[in-house]
């Protein structure tokens, strides 16, 4: 009996992706151990942010969900190279995500792992504060008003 493999059948479908294809060679060698310490250094990697953000809640447990939303970023080649990036130095960029916004919202985990486009929203800068220098100036003085009791 002659075993069958996914490019065979996607090179005999009248509808071939060549995308699709691409991806598939582009994915890692998926192996228990790889999966499992990329989920492993993903977490430490949010709950080291957590703690020198107190305001960002820690990962306690990983759900069903989390873990399916966790794999197919594990599959995401820029996601794989830039995740620790992204927590540990362009998070801390934005007050935006740290709840320095109208909202008072704030980055989650689950907000994070939610999509494929999240994190690269962070990377290009979109949650950047562009602050004016009259703003900044108004900012002080509030502060200096407050010091003084005001």
């Amino acid at each position: 009996m002659k075993k069958l493999f996914l490019s065979d059948i996607l090179l005999k479908t009248e509808e071939f992706d060549t995308k699709f294809l691409e991806k598939i060679k582009e994915s890692p060698q998926e192996t228990g151990e790889d999966y499992k310490q990329f989920e492993i250094d993903l977490v430490n990697s949010w709950n080291e942010l957590a703690s020198k953000y107190v305001i960002l809640s820690k990962v306690l447990k990983l759900t069903y969900e989390r873990r399916n939303r966790i794999r197919n970023l594990f599959y995401d080649k820029l996601f794989r190279n830039e995740y620790k990036k992204v927590l540990l130095e362009e998070i801390p960029k934005h007050p935006f995500l740290l709840g320095e916004n109208s909202f008072k919202w704030l980055v989650s985990f689950d907000w994070l792992i939610a999509n494929d486009f999240n994190y690269v929203k962070i990377l290009e800068g979109k949650y950047k504060i562009v602050v004016t220098e009259a703003e900044k100036i108004k900012r002080r003085a509030e502060i200096m008003k407050k010091a003084r009791g005001g």
